[in-house]
C-alpha cells in the first residue's frame, strides 16, 4: 500500500470568468476593498445632466405610453440623485433600464448622440459601465 498525502486546500483566489462586472473588487486571502464617491461633485453635477437627459428625450418622437414610462424612469432617477447619496448601482440599474425602453422603440444610443452625453457624463461620474 501506498499513503496518500492530502493538501489542505486554500481555495480558489482567482476569478475564473469570461466577463465580471463590478463597482470593486478584492480577491486572494484576507483581501479588502473599498471605493471613494466624491457625493459633493454628484450632488452638484448630477441634477444638471438629469435635466439635459429629460430635455433630450422631451425632443424624440416617441408612443405616450413609451414617454410615459421613459419619464417615470427619469423621475427614479431624479429622486435617487436627491437621496443623501446616489448609490451608484442604483443609479446604473435606472440608466439600463431608459437604455432598454429606449432600445425597444428602436433608438439606438450610438445613434441619438445628445441621448448618449448626458447618460455617458453621470456613468463617468459615478464609475459604473455604460449601460449599452
Amino acid at each position: 500500500m501506498t499513503a496518500r498525502k492530502t493538501q489542505k486546500s486554500t481555495g480558489n483566489s482567482g476569478i475564473q470568468a469570461n466577463n465580471v462586472t463590478a463597482e470593486v473588487m478584492a480577491v486572494g486571502n484576507r483581501a479588502a476593498a473599498s471605493k471613494v464617491v466624491n457625493t459633493g461633485v454628484l450632488n452638484r453635477e448630477l441634477p444638471g445632466l438629469i435635466a439635459e437627459l429629460r430635455n433630450s428625450l422631451g425632443q424624440l418622437s416617441l408612443q405616450p405610453l413609451a414617454r410615459q414610462a421613459l419619464e417615470e424612469d427619469v423621475g427614479k432617477l431624479d429622486r435617487a440623485a436627491k437621496g443623501k447619496s446616489a448609490s451608484p448601482g442604483h443609479v446604473g440599474s435606472i440608466l439600463s433600464g431608459i437604455v432598454g425602453k429606449l432600445k425597444m422603440v428602436g433608438i439606438v444610443m450610438s445613434d441619438a448622440v445628445a441621448l448618449a452625453e448626458p447618460i455617458k457624463k453621470i456613468v463617468g461620474l459615478l464609475g459604473i459601465p455604460l449601460p449599452w
